[in-house]
């Protein structure tokens, strides 16, 4: 898989970083370019031992437990669901996908994305071409929404639009 991130960066002409997590198959990627242009390049290329990849469109950094944390965790959600509504959630639904790992489960959870969905009136649907993805490693939290792109067999990204 890094390889294969490695030959896609890199033949796209970007200098980039990619770094194992602690958790198995999950690599951060480090890069100084816009994430709709980065899910370009990966959705663009095949990729055959990748399963997901999360441009981060939105990154919450979790150093504690207040007030102004949740904020910015519900503003980054609000944030992305009004990109999906413009793309047309309310009618199409939106899939949903949740990957929390480490301390920012303590943070955030599936029910409070869901929650936030059912207030905008938008329903889940695995089979809609409109995403929401949000994921984290440790304390960073990454959102992202969209459209989705195929970028191998069981590959998927999403593009802003």
């Amino acid at each position: 898989m890094i390889e294969e991130l490695y030959d896609t960066l890199i033949g796209g002409g970007l200098h980039a970083e990619i770094v194992k997590t602690r958790y198995p198959g999950v690599v951060l990627v480090y890069a100084n370019i816009e994430p709709a242009r980065l899910s370009k390049m990966v959705y663009s290329n095949y990729h055959a031992f990748m399963k997901r990849f999360t441009p981060a469109m939105s990154l919450i950094h979790i150093k504690n437990q207040d007030e102004i944390l949740h904020s910015a965790i519900i503003n980054g959600i609000d944030e992305h669901l009004n990109n999906t509504i413009r793309l047309g959630a309310k009618k199409y639904g939106v899939n949903l996908i949740v990957a929390l790992r480490g301390v920012s489960k303590s943070h955030i959870n599936k029910q409070l994305v869901e929650d936030r969905l059912l207030r905008s009136n938008i329903r889940t649907n695995r089979r809609s071409s409109i995403m929401l993805i949000i994921e984290s490693v440790d304390e960073f939290v990454f959102i992202a929404s969209g459209i989705t792109r195929y970028c191998g067999p069981g590959c998927v990204t999403v593009s802003p639009d």
